[in-house]
């Protein structure tokens, strides 16, 4: 103790009952510190990944604490399914813990330190699995030298062990990896050159590794593209750039895409000496993406497309039924302008059946038709001002085919389209059709019968060999801004008809496409009627017909009341089925139903026929639509209509329809000829 001194003053005295008070108070406080430090640390010791365990007889061997992770580890649903568990019973080998035991309590330095570390193998209690662990075992000794309690930490060795033998084996494999890896690797030295590079990584710029090997990798990205390395990390720095997309510089494709990650390799002093350049290449994906939202777009326009067409065509239908009726009159003294307008309607009707096709697709509606005519119409459209000349050469008389008009106008305009993207600079496209007779055998994957083909020849650079397989695939492409979807949907339109259509090319003498179509024997339909609208005889009956729209109700009651008929137009499904039940409980039913299969509101076509059906199973019925693609006209007889007319169509057409099921021509005689 210091002496006492004048330069030191002496506490005054403190009364006994503020001192215990005080003191008291500083306990309190410390039991407080050690409920919560005791709460920090049981929370420490419920989520620790390994598992930790104590036991407090070792002698009795059984677990007294447990975390959760040694029930995860040994197989048991929570810790207090470990606790009371003898030891001896998570061993592989039961024996191996009094062996264990015994050693380690011979073990002068265990004496000294209390603390041992082995190997071992623990055994899992649902499925009976053993895995290996390491344990840390830490002992408390009494005053005797006697061991009283054991804590201990386990931790499985498994995934270690598994990591190590990968390892160990991808030293082994690293070789054959980073050559066939289908990822593009490149290392590089601490000032960014590539030292090695493996075969996608080359495959993806299109250049030897020899040339890439030296080159800083920044070099390889595309013009503007940010540093792909950054600064060299320090000893313990960022060691890992996470992937991003990055633009790289190819040598023919130009841009190419890829997610790019960078690893600085560290040596056991944690220095960085080399990094690793990771690159998937996903220009095919972000192509995919553009083309998508392309896609969108399309998809987009051929709604609208196919809204203004549907619409177009029933204003198509109230014009040129009302021309047709007007020039039934053989005095009619304005018949030359009245049959221009009728032929521009019809001409319109096909630009209407073309939009229509190529916002919906779907199933052929075929009839006769000459595919000299389709293509000669095509080549018109398509390379009108492109200083292209097209030599048609056709077999006489010109064969004709089975097939949808306006699909196959599809056809033929991106195979002309094609052509011209082969002559930039203009030039000769050759168009050929003549009928061949595909026979039993044949390798091409046509069934035995008479074909139309039509081969479409450019003078162009022709097409690479080893495109040549692909270029009907959708979205394969080698133009810049093509779509890839050009010839993928002439492929679709040909193989819906039942034809066939190939390629041939000769690098630098040009490409043939040649299409196959079923040839029909049938004559092709007058396509614009005579010079004047012909007065057919009187008829008689009823008819009832269903549209929605006003302008061709009322043009439908007119060609039918003009031919002789008892005609009711009504708006929808429901009213048609009404009229329909009201004439036959009047003793007066209809000899016929024509239907519009789309209506806005209410029952359509194909609804109210299968009403009908059920009314009347042997009711004769027309089906009409300005939606060609719709199923029900590709296979209107499976839905029990007996004839199709298409939207627009003429006063000839209808009356067509209607005898082709009121009074159809007789059967030929077995063996016989026509009539």
């Amino acid at each position: 103790m210091l002496p006492d001194g004048p330069e030191r003053e002496r506490p005054e005295a403190t009364p006994p009952e503020s001192t215990a008070s005080g003191e008291l108070e500083r306990l309190r406080a410390r039991v407080r510190d050690l409920e919560a430090r005791s709460a920090s640390l049981r929370t420490l010791f419920d989520n620790l990944p390994i598992g930790l365990f104590s036991m407090e007889d070792p002698a009795r061997g059984t677990i007294d604490e447990a975390n959760p992770a040694l029930a995860r580890m040994l197989g048991l649903p929570s810790r207090e399914a470990v606790l009371r568990m003898n030891a001896a019973a998570t061993y592989a080998d039961p024996k191996e813990r009094q062996e264990t035991f015994a050693r380690y309590l011979a073990d002068p330095e265990f004496r000294r330190t209390g603390v041992c570390k082995f190997e071992t193998v623990r055994l899992r209690q649902d499925t009976g699995r053993p895995f290996p662990v390491i344990i840390t075992l830490y002992a408390t000794f009494d005053a005797e030298g006697r061991i009283v309690r054991f804590d201990c930490a386990m931790e499985d060795l498994t995934e270690r062990q598994r990591a190590e033998r990968s390892f160990a084996a991808s030293e082994e494999r690293f070789r054959g990896i980073f050559e066939s890896a289908v990822v593009g690797v490149a290392l590089t030295d601490m000032n960014g050159r590539l030292t090695r590079a493996n075969p996608a990584f080359c495959r993806m710029l299109e250049r030897p590794e020899a040339e890439l090997v030296g080159r800083h990798c920044d070099e390889l990205l595309a013009e503007g593209e940010a540093p792909l390395l950054g600064p060299t990390p320090g000893p313990g720095g960022a060691q890992h750039i996470p992937a991003t997309e990055r633009a790289f510089a190819a040598r023919d494709r130009g841009k190419v895409w890829g997610y790019a990650a960078v690893s600085w390799l560290a040596d056991a002093e944690g220095r960085p000496f080399q990094a690793a350049v990771i690159v998937q290449d996903i220009t095919a994906h972000k192509r995919l993406e553009d083309e998508m939202v392309r896609m969108q777009r399309l998809e987009s326009l051929a709604v609208l497309a196919g809204g203004i067409a549907h619409d177009f065509n029933n204003f198509l239908a109230a014009i040129l039924g009302n021309v047709s009726l007007a020039l039934l009159r053989p005095d009619q003294p304005n018949a030359e302008y009245l049959t221009a307008t009728r032929d521009a309607a019809l001409r319109a009707r096909e630009v209407t059946q073309q939009l229509l096709t190529f916002a919906r697709g779907g199933e052929p509606v075929k009839q006769a038709a000459s595919l000299l005519e389709l293509a000669r119409e095509s080549a018109a459209f398509c390379l009108r001002g492109t200083g292209i000349a097209v030599d048609f050469v056709a077999s006489e008389p010109a064969p004709l085919a089975e097939v949808d008009p306006g699909q196959l106008a599809q056809v033929f305009n991106n195979l002309f389209i094609n052509a011209r993207e082969a002559l930039p600079g203009g030039g000769r496209i050759e168009v050929r059709v003549d009928a061949v007779e595909v026979g039993a055998g044949d390798p091409r994957p046509l069934h035995a019968g008479p074909y139309v083909r039509v081969a479409v020849c450019d003078g162009g650079e022709g097409i690479p060999v080893e495109h040549l397989d692909r270029i009907f695939e959708p979205y394969f492409t080698t133009k810049q801004r093509g779509s890839g979807l050009g010839l993928a949907s002439v492929y679709a339109i040909v193989k819906r008809h039942g034809g066939h259509v190939e390629a041939r090319s000769e690098p630098g003498v040009g490409a043939t496409f040649i299409v196959y179509l079923p040839a029909t024997a049938t004559p092709v339909a007058n396509r614009t009627d005579a010079a004047a609208e012909p007065r057919a005889p009187r008829r008689s009956g009823r008819i009832l017909a269903m549209d929605d729209e006003p302008s061709m109700r009322q043009v439908l009651h007119a060609m039918l009341t003009e031919a002789g008929y008892e005609a009711e137009v009504v708006s929808d499904g429901a009213r048609a089925l009404g009229a329909w039940q009201v004439a036959r409980a009047l003793g007066r039913p209809f000899a016929l139903v024509i239907l519009d299969l789309t209506v806005q509101e209410g029952l359509g076509g194909e609804a109210t026929m299968r009403r009908l059906r059920e009314l009347d199973p042997e009711v004769r019925a027309i089906v009409s639509s300005g939606y060609a693609e719709n199923p029900v006209l590709a296979s209107h007889a499976a839905h029990g209509f007996a004839a199709v007319v298409v939207k627009p169509y003429t006063y000839a057409q209808l009356l067509a329809a209607i005898d082709e099921v009121l009074h159809p021509p007789p059967p030929r005689a077995a063996g016989g000829a026509a009539p």
